[in-house]
Order: C-alpha cells, then structure tokens, then sequence
C-alpha cells in the first residue's frame, strides 16, 4: 500500500515535470516562430513595396530607352548638324533637336539629362540639356559634355550595353548610352531623386538604408558600404520578389519593435530555461529540507500507530522548526513508550491478584467436606486415617494458598495425587487415576489448579458406591503445542450442561452456579488470550455409554510470564525490554495455545 502511494506521487510528479516542460519546449518555439513570422511578414510588405516601385521604375526605363532609341536612329536633324555646309542649318537643327529633348524631358519625370554626340571625321558636335531644379544636374552635365571621349571609352571597356551606375563628381548616376555609327545618345538619371522619391512611402521607418542594384553594380544611399548593411550588422536585406534590370533594394536596421521581436526570440527562451532550472533547484530544496522531513514526521506517526515505540528523527541538517518538532516528538515517543510500560506493568499486577482470586474462589466446597471427613475420622476414632488426611490437606491447602499463579506440570500432577489420595480415604477403592504424561514436559508451565479442576470435578459429580470410577489424565506435545485431556468413566455431561459449557454461558446445576469450570476458562483467557482453546464433549465407551472428556490445548512454554506477554500485547514491537525484564515482542514462532480439559 505504502509503494502504491509512493509510486502514485511520483506518477504525478512524473506528470507535471513533463507538462512543465512541454509547456516550456512550447513558449519556447511560440517566441521564435512569433518573431520570425514578424519578420518574414515584415520582410514580405516591404518586398512588396520594392516590387511596385521597382516595376514602376523599369517601365520609366523602357521609356527613356525608346526616347533614346528613337532620337539615335533618326537621322535628319544629325545628319544636318554634321554635313550642313551653312551655319545657320546647322543652328536651326540644334534648336530643333534641344525643343525635342525638352518636350522629352518634360513628359519623362526621372530623367535628369539628355545629350546627344556626333562625330565624324572633321566635325565633332553635342547637344545636351538637363532638368532644371535638380542638384548638381549643372555639374553633371558639365562633368559628362567635357568627358565625352573618356566615357565612351570606360563604357566601351566594361561592355556596359544596359543602364549602369556611374559616378559623376561624388554623386552617383544611373546611365544610359545608345550608338548608331558614329553618333550617341547619352540619358542619365540622378540616383540620389530616385531614393528621395521611394523615400516618401518609408516614413514609418527610421534608418533605412536604400540602395539600387543594376546589374552587377550597387550604388548606396549617403555612400554608405556594403559592409556595413551585412546582416551581421544588425540590418534585414530586403529586395523586390522578382529580378529586374534596375531594382530598389532596402537595408532595415532592426530596431524599435522588430529588434524587440527578434530579441524576443532569444530572451524568451533564455528566460524560461533559467526559470526551469530555478524551479527545479527550488523543487530539490522544498524536497529536502520541507518535504523529505515532513514524509519523515508522517512514516514516523505511521510507525508508532502500528506500535513501533523505538521510531526516532533525525534533527540534523534541519531548520530549527523542524529540529523542534522532531525533538518534541522523540520525547512524546519516549514518554509513551514509559507509559504503555507502566501500563502494562499496572495490567500484569491487576491480573495477578485476579488470578490468585479465581485461583481461591475454586475451594470452599472442598475445605467444607474435609473438615466433615476429619470430624467423622475421629468420631469414629480412626486416628491415624484422621492423621493421615490432615497430612494431605495441610499439602493440599499450602499448594493452593501459595502466591504461585503458574506452576511446572510436575507441581500440579503431584497436587492431583495428593487431591486423589484424599479422596481414597473419604471414599474407599472407589476410585482410580490413570497418567499419561511424557517426563520431558514436566518442566512445562501451565496455570495453577488447570488440570486439578477437572480432575475434582469428576470425582465431585461421577462418585459412585456401585461402581468404581477411572479418571484419565494425558498429557503430550505436538508442534510446539500442549495437549491435555482429562476424561472419566461417568455419565458424562448432562446436554443442556455441555451446550453451555461450550456457548461459555454459566452453569447452574440444582439451583446453584458452577464456578471452577468458568473460573478455568477465565485464567486461560487472561494468561493467553485466544491462544489456548478448551473444548467438551461426550464420547462412547465400549459399552455404548457417554463419558466426559474435556480436551485443553496451549502453546507449550517453559516460561509463562513471557508467553503471557507475546500474546497480551503483539503489537507493541518497540517494548523489547521493560524494567522487569519483561519481553514484550511479538513471538512469531509461538503457536496457538490450547488446552483440552
């Protein structure tokens, strides 16, 4: 039962352990999977915004490269610059192609220059205009109509043959250059208005670092480096979700909210690995100094409830309130212990002196008719039969006046031969004692007077002058056990008598109530408890007529003070010595005592 209890609170234990952790492992993946969806979502939204600008950029483009395309293949207002023998065509075809480039420029919002190059062998003209408004769109155009020569090279180098960064004087420019034969087109775009324009749609976020990739080229925003937008440096890249020739591309450093949410993801599992390990550091110190001494004070209760007065506690190692309780217990134990010995000690006199009433209460009858015996002896002047007999009564009465409760089998066989020898002189031949007794039980002890009782008895209510009455006294052992009988040659018992001799209710026979028998049983009850039995019954002799036999049976012992202790008191394991000596632990190997009268 005790297992069962155990192994039910460690089940349980077992239990919430494991919900604990689970419900960890869970807050755990909650936080990481919380916060990488609000930065995937994050990343997503923004993904989004670049795919728009992006794809709205690339349709721009492709509307300055057919612009492009266009004013490079048309002919007529080159060729006129280039072969015109008269000045004045040759002006008149420069205003017509400025109108066109700054109708162009008007309807094309991003770009921020155009300028056209003609070359031949003796004639090198341009035509370049620019959006005005624009930072250093003055420079630029400056920087590219006195470089023309070297651009053209650098591009011829580097195969650029699709819009490239370039940088013009520190600011960086998106260019694009078309040739047919020996003439140029020349667009570019100021990079800087186009991260002013993407700009106006990222106002809720602070730190952002755009940047713009065309082909294998980037150009940063502030002129910031690559290096420092690594996602090792705190920042999220996010790029448009499909690839194009010209893309925006944003650097979010990861602050505010989002920085929460992505230290969320490590503090959060940090945080309830270290409660975890508190809660379980704190579990092993509640187990050891609050419930490990608690279970200690109950299994110690339990203990003595059982009757374990030797049950201790440990007072080391314990806060003092434990240490006191503990302590105050040890003496509560002792002190009962102490009790329940002087208890017992009150029990053994209180029975004694009970016993040695019974034991008396048995002879008045008996000292009656043999003080008649003698005064008839001497009235009819027997002297020496009248000697005899106050002989045997003075044994006979010293025997049973004694203070002894318990006596050796061999005490009480020879008190029944002094009791018989009475009984030859009062009545003649009329009565014979049969033994049969194994000599090494005469040392076993039984109760004063146990077989004298059923042997008076007998010769009591069985005595006859017609015919001689045979008494039966046996006596051996079997597994540890005593057995006696004591039978008669009689009537035997009367039915009425013999069923309430064996239902235990009192004998009245003639008006009159039976002590000896009752006192007998009662003797047995107090010395062994439901240790001894006693058992009547009529048996048939050979000629078919009933006879009393009574049948006693008890533990045999050589040592009745301390059988009489094993059986009173079995549950008191802790009482193995007493001031008396007394052995009050629980005999195991004792058997039943019983006893056959």
């Amino acid at each position: 039962m005790k297992n069962r209890k155990l192994f039910f609170k460690r089940f349980v234990m077992g239990i919430i352990i494991f919900f604990m952790v689970v419900f960890e492992l869970q807050m755990i993946w909650g936080s990481v999977y919380i916060s990488k969806t609000v930065t995937k979502e994050r990343k997503n939204s923004y993904a989004s915004a670049l795919e728009i600008y992006s794809n709205n950029l690339e349709q721009q483009l492709k509307q300055i490269d057919d612009f492009l395309l266009q004013s490079v293949m048309i002919e007529n207002d080159a060729r006129s610059i280039l072969e015109s023998s008269t000045e004045l065509d040759q002006y008149l075809a420069e205003v017509r192609m400025q109108d066109t480039f700054d109708e162009e420029l008007s309807q094309l919002k991003m770009l921020s220059g155009v300028m056209w190059y003609g070359k031949t062998t003796n004639v090198t003209k341009k035509v370049i205009r620019m959006r005005r408004g624009q930072n250093n769109v003055s420079v630029i155009s400056k920087w590219i109509a006195a470089n023309t020569e070297g651009l053209l090279k650098k591009v011829k180098e580097n195969a650029y043959v699709d819009w490239f960064v370039y940088e013009v004087e520190g600011s960086q420019i998106l260019m694009r250059i078309l040739n047919n034969r020996e003439t140029y087109m020349i667009g570019w775009l100021d990079i800087s208005q186009i991260f002013q324009e993407f700009e106006k749609t990222l106002s809720d976020v602070k730190e952002e670092k755009i940047f713009l990739k065309a082909g294998n080229e980037t150009a940063f925003q502030d002129k910031i480096q690559s290096d420092k937008i690594e996602p090792e440096k705190g920042y999220q890249i996010i790029e448009p979700q499909n690839s194009h020739q010209v893309s925006l591309c944003l650097a979010l450093k990861q602050n505010g909210f989002y920085q929460k949410m992505t230290n969320l993801s490590i503090v959060v599992p940090l945080v309830l690995i270290v409660s975890g390990i508190l809660i379980m550091l704190l579990s092993l110190v509640m187990a050891k100094y609050f419930i490990r001494p608690m279970d200690d004070l109950r299994n110690a209760m339990i203990k003595m409830q059982e009757g374990d007065l030797e049950v201790r506690l440990n007072q080391q190692n314990l806060f003092y309130e434990f240490q006191l309780l503990n302590r105050n217990f040890d003496r509560m134990a002792e002190k009962i212990k102490e009790l329940k010995i002087e208890v017992y000690e009150n029990q053994l006199e209180k029975q004694n002196v009970e016993m040695q009433y019974l034991k008396h209460q048995i002879k008045p009858h008996f000292l009656t008719n043999c003080l008649n015996t003698i005064k008839n002896l001497l009235f009819l002047e027997e002297y020496e039969k009248a000697e005899q007999f106050t002989l045997l009564l003075g044994k006979n009465i010293r025997y049973d006046l004694s203070e002894k409760t318990e006596v050796t089998l061999e005490e009480e066989i020879n008190h029944i031969k002094n009791y018989i020898a009475l009984s030859e002189i009062r009545y003649g031949n009329q009565l014979r004692l049969h033994f049969d007794v194994q000599e090494s039980l005469f040392e076993c002890k039984i109760p004063a007077m146990l077989i004298q009782t059923f042997v008076e008895n007998s010769v009591k209510h069985e005595m006859s002058p017609e015919e001689v009455l045979h008494i039966w006294v046996k006596v051996w052992e079997e597994k540890e056990r005593l057995h006696i009988t004591v039978e008669d040659s009689g009537q035997g018992f009367e039915e009425e008598i013999l069923e309430k001799l064996r239902s235990g209710e009192p004998v009245v026979h003639n008006g009159m109530e039976h002590f000896g028998i009752s006192n007998v049983k009662r003797r047995l009850n107090i010395v062994y408890g439901d240790e001894a039995e006693i058992h009547f019954s009529n048996e048939e002799n050979r000629a078919k007529e009933n006879k009393a036999k009574v049948e006693i049976e008890l533990p045999a012992s050589k040592d009745l003070n301390k059988a009489k202790a094993e059986i009173k008191l079995p549950s008191n394991k802790g009482l193995n010595k007493t001031k008396s000596e007394i052995n009050l632990s629980v005999n195991k190997g004792l058997n039943k005592i019983e006893f056959f009268a």
